[in-house]
């Protein structure tokens, strides 16, 4: 058995001769890069070939260790961590406001925590706050 890495039209994969035929310029690969390869693959990264050699490139294009690679390695590109509070922000926004007329219909207001907590939230989803790397802290009543 011999496994092997080829490019098939616009991206690279695996090829066992047991299984079929391999396509004409296919690297031969043991079984440790193989395994180290198909990890890599597995967590995010691109395989390629440089210079007649297989590899596995981080999201950036870097060339990655594969005697580093781990089943918890992550190569995919990072998350926009803003883009992710705001949204997460956009949501802890929606869930007080499908709140706020049972509030009102009860006589009752939001209570200076709440406001503030509203108030972060807005800053987090327009932009003024871009130290926050986490949601406030929401109050355990809304009329708190």
């Amino acid at each position: 058995m011999s496994i092997f890495l080829a490019k098939n039209e616009d991206y690279f994969g695996f090829y066992d001769d047991r299984l079929g035929s391999v396509p004409p310029g296919a690297i031969e690969i043991n079984e440790t890069v193989y395994a180290q390869l198909l990890t890599a693959n597995t967590c995010g990264a691109t395989l390629s070939v440089r210079d007649n050699v297989p590899v596995a490139l981080n999201w950036d294009g870097t060339e990655i260790d594969l005697t580093s690679v781990t089943a918890s390695s992550n190569y995919h590109k990072p998350l926009n961590q803003h883009a992710v509070l705001k949204a997460q922000a956009m949501s802890a926004l929606a869930a007080i406001q499908s709140q706020a007329p049972m509030i009102v219909a009860m006589g009752e207001n939001f209570g200076e925590k709440t406001k503030a907590y509203v108030k972060a939230l807005n800053a987090i989803i327009d932009g003024t706050d871009t130290i926050s790397s986490e949601l406030p802290v929401k109050p355990e009543k809304l009329t708190d």
